[in-house]
């Protein structure tokens, strides 16, 4: 099971962004970095805020739907949440 992370990062142009971080393995046992923009620092106050919109992104990691091709999950997905 993984938490991933939540970081800030900074654009060239705009606000910065909360990203959501994680790793896979591939079917050779190498480790995949990813990573996802969750929203804008103005759309998710603190890191916090940002974690609790990862929720449907981090059940869909570890229930290993991501193994076949990557993850399939929009950020618009997660704001329903």
């Amino acid at each position: 099971m993984q938490h991933g992370s939540i970081i800030q990062a900074t654009r060239k142009q705009g606000p910065d962004v909360w990203q959501f971080r994680w790793s896979e393995k591939d079917r050779s046992g190498r480790r995949i970095y990813r990573k996802k923009v969750i929203g804008t620092v103005r759309q998710y106050p603190d890191a916090q805020a940002a974690r609790h919109a990862t929720t449907a992104l981090l059940a869909h990691i570890n229930a290993g739907a991501s193994e076949n091709g990557g993850c399939k999950i929009t950020v618009e997905d997660l704001r329903a949440f």
